[in-house]
């Protein structure tokens, strides 16, 4: 026989259920007002974190033209190749291994990159892994045809192309000191690209799509793009002609003199300061800014020890994107001496009948300076004379004619003691005597334009 619960035990059931009832849904209630209030916006983060492919497009440049509006630099379109690897955790291992191979074969074999690399990186816990970056058309279409080659392995689901763009320099080493280079994040490194990078930048698009625990695409489309925005173009004052002319001529005076360390031209507009050409011989492509010319490939490939090497070719690709016009300072020489005709005729120190004597030897101070041509002297002297022969001897005289304090005050005047200012990277400072520190050796030697330094840039702003 079994005994029946009495009223009051079946009570007191009912009482337990309830309170464990009341219990369970007193902590529900405390965990779900944890989660969606207490802690909601963490959790929602991280849900669409999960949930969502967030992805940048890259932003063109603006393009960059001459005074005639001929195109000197803008961006073209690329590709980045990428795959899912966290895609192929959904599949059974053997499918996984080979579409793993599969995509390490192709990829490799397109790329010209490690099959070991591309491997590894299927491999990888993650929803996006970059196999390459900006890859041209002709890369990207044998990539779309590898995939649908391979249709039966789904790699749509595996291997992506992301559009992006390159820099492009349509007239190739055309201007190159002056137009610099991008790198590989499209950002300027050098010249106008560097100057002014931040009005030549775009700004970036975005595009947010669902996706699933494998990252690949769900069933149903949720998708939002905000297109990317190109940045300023510039128009600058070269001319491309005048440009082309100013590197002819001196790619052939280099080479015809012997210059060891390179040489640069300035052509400027007199009645703007605009520069219409500015050359540096010894330029590079900036399409391809890291190749070093032939000749100084050649230095680096004799080295054999590999910090050396390494060190060296550093050196050389610096010295191939250093704008010799802005960045070098020089002894201006005798095309200084305008500078001190000008400031002599300006203080009406000398005019057409001023006369001045060379006897080949000039002593100031008991320095002895020389004519720079090997005679017994030029005589008596014009002004207009003395600047046709170059005679240091009578630009010493003039100079000591103008002085210290006149000199020191034109050299202000004409800009010579800091920047032009240009809008270019990497300008020098003029490095000379200044007004308390010369005397007469110093005023002699600086009046036909030697024992001083400035670059130049600032050599043709005073002509």
């Amino acid at each position: 026989m079994s005994a029946r619960p009495d009223k009051q035990m079946t009570v007191r059931a009912n009482v337990t259920r309830i309170i464990a009832l009341v219990c369970l849904v007193g902590v529900s209630f405390v965990s779900l007002f944890n989660v969606m209030i207490l802690k909601g916006e963490k959790y929602q983060s991280l849900a669409s974190q999960q949930q969502l492919y967030d992805s940048f497009i890259s932003a063109p440049r603006g393009d960059i033209y001459d005074c005639n509006m001929n195109l000197l630099a803008t961006s073209a379109t690329d590709w980045n190749v990428f795959i899912t690897p966290n895609g192929l955790k959904g599949l059974k291992e053997e499918e996984a291994e080979k579409t793993r191979k599969t995509i390490a074969t192709g990829l490799s074999e397109i790329l010209s990159i490690e099959y070991d690399d591309v491997y590894e990186d299927t491999k990888e816990n993650d929803y996006y892994v970059v196999i390459k970056k900006r890859i041209g058309k002709e890369a990207a279409d044998k990539i779309r045809k590898f995939i649908s080659d391979n249709s039966d392995l789904e790699l749509t689901k595996y291997i992506g192309l992301d559009e992006t763009t390159k820099r492009y320099y349509p007239n190739d080493s055309l201007a190159s000191s002056v137009l610099g280079f991008v790198g590989d994040d499209n950002q300027g490194l050098a010249g106008i690209e560097s100057y002014y990078d931040t009005t030549l930048t775009g700004v970036a698009g975005r595009v947010v799509a669902a996706k699933n625990a494998k990252g690949t695409d769900m069933p149903f489309t949720y998708e939002k793009v905000e297109e990317a925005k190109q940045g300023n173009s510039l128009v600058l004052t070269l001319d491309s002609y005048i440009q082309y002319a100013c590197e002819k001529y001196l790619d052939n005076a280099v080479e015809q003199f012997g210059a060891v360390e390179r040489g640069a031209a300035i052509a400027m507009d007199v009645n703007t300061g605009e520069i219409r050409g500015m050359a540096v011989a010894g330029d590079f492509n900036p399409n391809e800014p890291f190749t070093l010319s032939s000749a100084d490939q050649a230095k680096v490939d004799a080295v054999t020890d590999p910090e050396e090497k390494k060190e060296l070719r550093s050196e050389l690709l610096s010295r191939q994107w250093r704008n010799k016009a802005v960045s070098d300072t020089y002894e201006p020489g005798s095309v200084f001496k305008i500078f001190t005709a000008a400031t002599a005729v300006e203080e009406k120190l000398v005019n057409d009948n001023s006369t001045f004597t060379c006897n080949h030897r000039y002593v100031v101070a008991g320095n002895v300076y020389n004519c720079h041509e090997n005679i017994g002297g030029h005589g008596i002297q014009t002004i207009m004379q003395a600047m046709g022969n170059s005679c240091n001897p009578a630009f010493i005289q003039i100079g000591q004619l103008i002085g210290v304090n006149l000199f020191s005050k034109y050299f202000r005047a004409f800009g010579l003691t800091g920047k032009t200012g240009i809008d270019l990277p990497g300008e020098a400072m003029p490095n000379y005597h200044k007004e308390e520190n010369m005397g007469p050796v110093e005023l002699a030697s600086s009046s036909f334009g030697q024992t001083f330094n400035i670059t130049p840039i600032q050599m043709i702003t005073l002509s």
